[in-house]
C-alpha cells in the first residue's frame, strides 16, 4: 500500500511545523523522515499513527483517507514499532529512531530489518531520524524536514549531491550554539531554584563514579530497576510503582529547570547525568554543558525534552516497573507548570499543547492522574494533587534524610 500526504499541515495547537506538504511512500520500500532536532519529525510520525490530528490536508492509504477510517481498521493497517505488533496485514509501518548516535554495526542491523519489513509486508514503512548515515544507508526516499519549515523529497543521492542534507544540519540552520558560558550560569541558575539540579560536575566515570549518564540508565532496565529499588528503601516505600513514580517526578523538575533556565536557551541534555543522593534523592548534572540559541525555542525544546528524553524515560520505567504512562504525564506536566510558574516563559507555554502533556491536566490546572505521594510514609501530595490539596505547593514531597 502506498501512502500519500496531500496538502498536509502539521504542528499542535496553533503553531505550524510545516504546511502545504505533498509527498508519498512507496509499498515495499522504506522512506525516511530525517531532519535536525526540533523540526517536527516526531510530530509527523504521530500524526501519521492518529496521535496527532492534522492541522489541514489528509494523509491517504492507497486512496483511502486514514482519518475517515474506523478505529480498529486503523489498528489493522498501521503499526508503530517496535511497541505494537505487527498486524498480519498492514499497510503502514512507523518508526521513530530518535538515537542519533547509532555506530556502524547497529545502523546496519536496523537497515536490513527496515528492508526485511517493508519487502516481507508489501507495506511503506517510515521511519524517523536526525542521522544522516542512517537515511543514506536505509532510505529508498527522503522526506527531509528543514529548521525554515520546508520538506523537500527525494531519492538519498539526489539530495545529498544537491546539497540539501548538508545545509539542513550546518551549525547555522535554525539554531546556532550557545555560549558555553552562558549554558553554565544557567544551569547554576537552574540550581538555586530546583534542588534536583547540582550546578557541580558528577564524575564522568558511569561504572565507577558518583553519578550514571541518563542515557545509560535508560538503556539498561537492570541499572534502571536498581535505582527504582534504591529509592523505594531510602524513602522506606513498598511499592514499585511509587518508589518510580517518586524517581521519575524529582528527575522531571530538573529536567525541566534546567531545560526553561534561560528563555531562548536550549541546553544540550545528551551529556545529563543522574547521581542518587540521600537527602534529595537525586540530582541531576550536565558536564561540559553546551546547548543552542534560537528565536523560537519551542520545536527545539520539544525535541529536546519531549521526544529525545521522556518519551524514551517513560518507555523504560513503563516496560521496567509496569507503571502507567499516564501518571508518568502527569508528573511531567505538573513539573511543566511549577516550572513555568518559577520561570515566567511566554514562549515555552506552548509546550503545554503537546497532546501527551495536554492531557494530563485538566483545565483548572490540577492533574488528571495520582502522583502516588500520598502512599509514602510521609503521606505528602504533589502542587496539582487530585486526591487533597498539595503540603508544599510546586514541589514533591521531601525525602528522609
Amino acid at each position: 500500500m502506498c501512502v500519500h500526504l496531500i496538502n498536509l499541515t502539521v504542528g499542535y495547537d496553533d503553531h505550524v511545523l510545516f504546511s502545504g506538504v505533498t509527498a508519498h511512500a512507496r509499498a515495499g520500500a522504506v522512506t525516511v523522515v530525517l531532519g535536525p532536532a526540533g523540526v517536527g519529525k516526531s510530530t509527523l510520525l504521530r500524526t501519521l499513527a492518529g496521535g496527532s490530528p492534522a492541522l489541514a490536508g489528509r494523509v491517504c492509504l492507497d486512496g483511502a483517507d486514514l482519518d475517515a477510517l474506523a478505529p480498529a481498521e486503523r489498528s489493522r493497517l498501521v503499526a508503530l514499532l517496535p511497541g505494537d505488533a505487527v498486524p498480519a496485514c498492514p499497510g503502514l509501518l512507523l518508526l521513530d529512531q530518535s538515537d542519533p548516535a547509532l555506530d556502524g554495526p547497529a545502523r546496519a542491523r536496523l537497515t536490513a530489518r527496515l528492508r526485511e519489513l517493508a519487502a516481507r509486508h508489501d507495506a511503506a514503512v517510515v521511519v524517523g531520524t536526525r542521522d544522516p548515515d542512517l537515511a543514506v544507508a536505509a532510505g529508498d526516499t527522503l522526506w527531509l524536514l528543514t529548521p525554515d519549515g520546508l520538506v523537500r523529497t527525494g531519492t538519498p543521492a539526489r539530495l545529498t549531491e544537491a546539497g540539501h542534507i548538508a545545509a539542513a544540519f550546518a551549525p547555522g540552520a535554525g539554531a546556532r550554539r550557545a555560549d558555553p558560558g552562558r549554558v553554565r550560569a544557567a544551569v547554576t541558575d537552574a540550581a538555586t531554584r530546583c534542588r534536583y539540579v547540582s550546578d557541580t560536575d558528577i564524575d564522568t566515570d558511569t561504572d565507577t563514579g558518583d553519578g550514571v549518564a541518563l542515557r545509560a540508565l535508560l538503556a539498561d532496565r537492570a541499572l534502571l530497576a536498581a535505582h527504582v529499588d534504591e529509592v523505594a528503601g531510602e524513602l522506606g516505600v513498598r511499592e514499585t510503582r511509587v518508589a518510580a513514580s517518586l524517581l521519575h517526578y524529582r528527575l522531571v523538575a530538573g529536567v525541566w529547570s534546567l531545560a526553561l533556565a534561560a528563555p531562548g536557551l536550549v541546553p544540550d541534555l545528551d551529556r545529563l547525568r543522574v547521581r542518587l543522593d540521600p537527602t534529595t534523592t537525586l540530582r541531576l548534572s550536565l558536564p561540559d554543558p553546551g546547548g543552542w540559541t534560537a528565536a523560537d525555542p519551542v520545536p527545539l525544546l520539544t525535541r529536546v525534552v519531549v521526544d529525545d528524553l521522556l518519551r524514551p524515560l517513560h518507555d523504560a520505567l513503563h516496560a521496567t516497573t509496569r507503571i502507567a504512562r499516564g501518571l508518568l504525564w502527569g508528573n511531567a506536566a505538573s513539573s511543566l507548570a511549577s516550572a513555568l510558574r518559577a520561570v515566567p516563559n511566554a514562549p515555552a507555554e506552548r509546550l503545554t499543547a503537546i497532546p501527551e502533556l495536554a492531557a494530563a491536566l485538566a483545565e483548572d490546572g490540577r492533574r488528571r492522574s495520582c502522583c502516588l505521594h500520598y502512599r509514602t510514609p510521609a503521606a505528602t501530595a504533589c502542587s496539582g494533587c487530585v486526591v487533597k490539596p498539595a503540603t508544599t505547593p510546586g514541589t514533591p514531597p521531601p525525602a528522609r534524610g
